[in-house]
């Protein structure tokens, strides 16, 4: 069970948006705001991984928010400074668009 109370942790939701450099022709990846939530976060896993030849940690977590629709798996989530890139598409697990159970990951998106 989940009460409001629970929601203890402040979040921003970002999307990527896609602008041309005016100078180079090329596109530039930004970032806008969706939204500034509380939420309930708890660690899943972490581990160690080779990327680009470099050892980096990753870590997994769980975050619910309070239902909403407009988010989206290309989606960022700010907590405390770090930067959790939506794995999964969030979920309805109850069925009663209440909560919202999101999958995030420190790893860095696809085609990042």
């Amino acid at each position: 069970m989940i009460g409001a109370g629970d929601l203890n942790e402040r979040i921003t939701i970002r999307r990527p948006t896609n602008t041309k450099n005016a100078q180079t022709g090329g596109l530039v990846r930004s970032w806008q705001t969706v939204g500034t939530v509380w939420a309930k976060i708890r660690s899943l896993n972490g581990r160690e991984a080779m990327i680009g030849q470099v050892l980096q940690g990753i870590s997994a977590f769980e975050i619910i928010v309070r239902y909403r629709r407009d988010l989206e798996v290309s989606d960022q989530v700010l907590w405390n400074g770090r930067e959790l890139n939506i794995v999964a598409p969030p979920e309805d697990r109850a069925g009663k668009k209440q909560w919202l159970w999101i999958t995030a990951s420190t790893l860095a998106p696809q085609g990042a």
